[in-house]
């Protein structure tokens, strides 16, 4: 950058000149910086890519903690954020990266009795609400947080006669009613949870 000797007809300015010019002191002498006058993008390209990155910082807002902390362990060490890495991502995709759609949040089969299949599911996901029936014990677990931590709520295996496995589940939020199906004794049971 090159020294100013005398600025605006004087041993030394500083400051801003109608948003135009800024008149700096450093260390190697006085500055002049031209201000520019960025521009909003005018192009279709850039209009569609501004509107992309927009699309994606929305999408970001909606993702889960679970899934960016997903985001975040890849990148650990690479000096870039989560957020980086989802945003690439969205841009090279141009939609929802499928990496935030899936991870691993119970393994039934390390409870006692261990579990080893998960045979129903309902989800609301307005009230972050999910039930898992299970097999070989017909174990109902259940979430209030969108699946991050699970609860045994009933041991099927443990009535009389006892059932093996929950085939189907359904819950509504609205009346906070459960209803299960078991094998191989063809039972409904039903479950009512105040929330």
């Amino acid at each position: 950058m090159p020294r100013v000797t005398g600025p605006l007809f004087s041993l030394e300015a500083y400051g801003k000149l109608k948003d135009a010019i800024t008149y700096q002191r450093r260390v190697g002498g006085a500055t002049v910086v031209f201000q520019p006058d960025p521009k909003q993008p005018r192009t279709v390209g850039q209009v569609a890519q501004r509107d992309l990155l927009t699309e994606a910082s929305q999408w970001w807002q909606l993702v889960g903690e679970l899934d960016k902390d997903a985001y975040r362990d890849d990148v650990a060490g690479r000096g870039m954020s989560g957020f980086n890495l989802f945003i690439q991502q969205y841009l090279l995709l141009g939609s929802m990266p499928l990496q935030v759609l899936w991870a691993l949040v119970k393994d039934l089969s390390n409870e006692s009795p261990a579990q080893s299949q998960v045979l129903a599911l309902a989800y609301d996901a307005a009230t972050g609400v999910a039930l898992a029936g299970t097999y070989p014990d017909a174990q109902i677990w259940r979430s209030a947080d969108h699946g991050a931590t699970w609860t045994l709520v009933k041991d099927l295996s443990n009535e009389s006669p006892a059932q093996g496995q929950v085939l189907a589940l359904a819950y509504d939020a609205a009346t906070g009613v459960a209803l299960a199906g078991t094998y191989p004794d063809a039972q409904i049971w039903r479950s009512r949870y105040d929330y």
